[in-house]
């Protein structure tokens, strides 16, 4: 797949990694947290940066609810949606939040669904993503749970959250610039 980048300058990935284990035999190498993302941030740039999450030909979108003000849906598809395409991660330690640039909802855990809210009444934890590059390219990622083996995977047209499979292609997600 090939995607047309801005003019930014390309990030590239931090050596080095961390084992983490599944259950008592599974095991795996997992990069470590410096990531493109993070380091893609420019000095002083609270607010984050904004990037377009893609998997394969398919752009993550996200959409508010008309029926529940402060909540949303996020969906992936093929068509260019513009706005609706552009998500900010700002990072807090080796988590992140993701946020959806035109809504200004926060993407979270609601069960096996990742959905979209304005956090009222939630604590951080549950506005926070672990943001790992899983190669090869600078951009590839699969976004965790913290502290859980779970990942986004898509599932048909939804953001469903599944058990971490390395490889899997449904959980491989392209970040790039916006």
């Amino acid at each position: 797949m090939t995607s047309k980048l801005s003019r930014r300058t390309a990030l590239t990935v931090g050596a080095g990694g961390l084992l983490a284990a599944l259950g008592s035999t599974a095991a795996m190498a997992v990069p470590s947290t410096e990531t493109a993302l993070r380091r893609g941030r420019g000095e002083g740039d609270a607010a984050g940066a904004t990037y377009r999450i893609l998997n394969g030909n398919w752009s993550l979108k996200g959409y508010p609810d008309p029926n529940q003000p402060g909540t949303g849906t996020v969906v992936c598809d093929s068509r260019s949606a513009g706005d609706s395409e552009e998500w900010i991660t700002d990072f807090n330690g080796d988590v992140a939040t993701i946020k959806h640039s035109s809504t200004g909802l926060y993407a979270y855990a609601e069960g096996n669904d990742v959905r979209l809210t304005n956090g009222d009444g939630l604590p951080p934890s549950r506005l926070s993503w672990r943001l790992i590059n899983v190669g090869p390219s600078a951009y590839d990622y699969a976004i965790w749970v913290p502290g859980q083996f779970t990942a986004w995977t898509l599932v048909d047209k939804d953001i469903q959250l599944e058990e971490w499979e390395r490889g899997l292609v449904e959980q491989g997600f392209t970040i790039v610039p916006a």
